[in-house]
This record gives structure tokens, C-alpha cells and sequence, in this order.
């Protein structure tokens, strides 16, 4: 519900106030045309009047997060759209509007069934297809999947001849257990726990070379503790990323978290940016057109050189400070591990 009044505000604001963002009035027959030199205007009259006819489903305020139309009203003060006074205790009235705000200057109105009598809702759903010009993407973009990540490891030249001795070969993959379970087999094989202490390991040629960059230094023994230890920094790491049980997508290296970072744009306006979602197959455009429509915020796509190793990644931009709200979408809507989401505290100006 707070998402469809923000809606119906944004709405609103550019098809029911004269010399609105794009320079053009109110359609002829609209139930109230604004004048923004008549403002101030009272904030009762601007969501009867206005939000409440531009509604494509049922309305209500108690539904919302807000509960009450001037906590509503001072949010949008601090988004930028508006500026609001009370004249009256617990009476808050529009005194301006920005024309400029890059959300309203972006926003594309929906189509409102115009009605005899009392106004008639439009289901939910058609307002996700019209502001996404197309109500089939809508709804499978709605559709919350299940992102499994599967951090792999695969053994460096060094480690294949104890690969080699349990018939696996150079490009085999490993998840850690089965890594740990491939180590422990070779040990179990050729009898290298030591006699009376079955938490040790002597360590033969083959191992010493795997654990060790020089195989010399080697101790004759570790505990098994300090061997599962040192295995995974000695291998070549991976990861596989898969939707839905789909086909898996392998990448090379560690996981890279998503990274969600917050900016100011001119003093009290914030930018937030979601870095590297297409490392995790969820595409920057269609992860854009989602937080567009939920948030009825503008929202863009850009491509940044982060460094030589890893390159390109492409960063999506929203209007507002939505740092934690992403996060915890990305956790719903695309089953995403949240150790895989970094949260950056600090805002950048």
C-alpha cells in the first residue's frame, strides 16, 4: 500500500496539477485542475481531490506505513517533491512543488478508467503493466525466485597429483567438503595417520607439496584441524550461480557481494546504487525496471571499470535512500544469501 499511494502521488502531481513537469496542463474534464500560483493547497483537498481520482485500486492511508496523511505528506517533503506548512496544527498544506525532481520528470503516468459516478478501481496488476509498459513482464518480474550461489574449488598444478592418485582430473571441481572428503581418502588410502594419534597426519611427498609452496619446510605432521585449514587457501577458487534449480553459471574467483551504497545529491537528496547484481544473474536492467515499479522512484543503468581483475560491473541507481529496503529485497524477491549483500553505512557525498 505505501508503494500505491506513492504511486497515486506521482500521479497526481503530473497529471492533475497545471504546469506540470512537462510543460503541458491537465487533460479537459479532469475533477480538479490545480494552478500551482493559487498554492498554497490544502493537503486534505490534494488526496481527495486529486491522489484519490488518480487511484487504480482501493486507497487507504490506515493501510499504509504512514497511517496518517501529514506523516505521508512531510515523507514526500523530505523525498524533495514537495514543500509543506501547517497553518493549522495537524493541517499540512503544499506550498510548492519541484517540477524538477528527476523521479516526477521521469515518471510515466498510468491510464486511470475513467468512471459514471463513484470512481471504479482498476485491478493492482494493471498498474504494474502500464507503468511498465506491459503487464506480462510485470508479473514475471514479481515472481520471487530462488538464487543458490556454490562456492567451488578446483586444484592448481601443484595439488594435481594428489588429484591424480584418486582418479580425478585437472578441471575437476570441488565444493569444500567434497575438497576435505578428496584429501581425507588419499590419506585413508595410503594408512598416513599417525600411529596412536588419529587427529594427525604424516605428511608424504604428495601432501607436502600440496600444502606447502616449498614442500622442503614441511613439517613430518599436522593435526587434520590445520590441514582442512590450509587446503582451501592452496586451491583455485570458484562459484556456481543457478536460478531456480536452472543451469549453473560458473565464475571465476570469490564472490564479490553485491555492494548497496548510499549518495547525496544536492544536499538533502540521496542516490542509492546497487553494484554487481549480474555477478549473481540477476540482470541490471530488469533488476532496475522492478525497483522503478516498486518504489515509483526513477532508476538507471550505468557501466563502471572497477579494476583489471575484475573489470566492468554495472551499477543501478534509484532516487531515495533505499539502502536497507534493496537489501532485504534481494533477500525475498531473489533468495539471495545475505552474506552476499554489503551494506555500506557510511553516505558518500
Amino acid at each position: 500500500m505505501d508503494r500505491m499511494m506513492r504511486l497515486c502521488f506521482l500521479q497526481a502531481l503530473k497529471t492533475k496539477v497545471c504546469d506540470t513537469v512537462d510543460g503541458r496542463k491537465p487533460r479537459a474534464g479532469s475533477e480538479l485542475e490545480v494552478d500551482r500560483e493559487k498554492l498554497p493547497l490544502k493537503g486534505s483537498a490534494f488526496y481527495s481531490a486529486c491522489m484519490k481520482t488518480c487511484r487504480p485500486c482501493d486507497l487507504d492511508m490506515k493501510r499504509t506505513s504512514f497511517r496518517k496523511l501529514a506523516r505521508f505528506l512531510h515523507a514526500m517533503q523530505e523525498e524533495g517533491f514537495i514543500q509543506v506548512k501547517e497553518f493549522r496544527r495537524g493541517e499540512p498544506s503544499i506550498i510548492s512543488i519541484d517540477t524538477a525532481h528527476p523521479a516526477l520528470t521521469e515518471f510515466e503516468p498510468y491510464r486511470v478508467r475513467k468512471t459514471v459516478g463513484a470512481p471504479k478501481a482498476v485491478p493492482a496488476a494493471a498498474v504494474d503493466g502500464a507503468a511498465e509498459a506491459g503487464g506480462e513482464e510485470a508479473e514475471e518480474d514479481d515472481k520471487p525466485v530462488k538464487t543458490t550461489v556454490t562456492e567451488l574449488f578446483r586444484a592448481p598444478a601443484k595439488l594435481q597429483e594428489l588429484t591424480a592418485a584418486l582418479g580425478y582430473g585437472k578441471d575437476q571441481l570441488f565444493t569444500a567438503k567434497e575438497a576435505l572428503d578428496m584429501m581425507w581418502k588419499y590419506v585413508a588410502d595410503n594408512e598416513l595417520s599417525v600411529a596412536g594419534d588419529a587427529s594427525r597426519v604424516s605428511l608424504d611427498p604428495v601432501l607436502a607439496k600440496a600444502l606447502y609452496s616449498n614442500s622442503k619446510s614441511a613439517p613430518d605432521s599436522l593435526s587434520k584441524k590445520e590441514m582442512a585449514t590450509l587446503l582451501p587457501t592452496k586451491m583455485k577458487k570458484h562459484f556456481a550461480v543457478s536460478v531456480d534449480g536452472g543451469e549453473e553459471v560458473l565464475h571465476k574467483g570469490s564472490p564479490i557481494p553485491i555492494r548497496l551504497t548510499l549518495q547525496t545529491r544536492g544536499g538533502k537528496k540521496f542516490v542509492t546504487s546497487v553494484h554487481g547484481c549480474e555477478r549473481f544473474s540477476i540482470d541490471p536492467n530488469r533488476l532496475s525496471r522492478m525497483l522503478r515499479t516498486k518504489f515509483a522512484a526513477s532508476s538507471t543503468v550505468s557501466s563502471v571499470f572497477v579494476s583489471n581483475a575484475i573489470g566492468d560491473e554495472q551499477v543501478v541507481q534509484i532516487g531515495g535512500d533505499r539502502v536497507q529496503d534493496i537489501a532485504k529485497y534481494l533477500k525475498t524477491q531473489f533468495g539471495l544469501n545475505q552474506k552476499y549483500v554489503e551494506v555500506e553505512a557510511k553516505v558518500k557525498p
